[in-house]
């Protein structure tokens, strides 16, 4: 994926960007991850929680977070 300098940015990882948006702007924290594709079911809110600094430290710009990630 980004070998050939393709960054690809779909819909879980918007989805993410917006949840952990939603705790660093709007201080709403959460005890339930992103919604799945069936019905009332949950992913957990740990995922969530691992993004948030990077979110932080690259601004809320998904380009910066992808490479502050992947040196962990």
């Amino acid at each position: 994926m980004l070998l050939n300098g393709d960054f690809y940015y779909l819909l879980d990882q918007s989805r993410d960007m917006l949840l952990a948006q939603s705790i660093v702007i709007d201080h709403k924290l959460t005890l339930i991850g992103a919604r799945t594709g069936l019905g009332g079911l949950f992913h957990g809110a740990l995922w969530i929680y691992m993004i948030t600094p990077f979110f932080m430290l690259a601004k809320g710009n998904p380009f910066l977070r992808l490479p502050l990630f992947l040196n962990l």
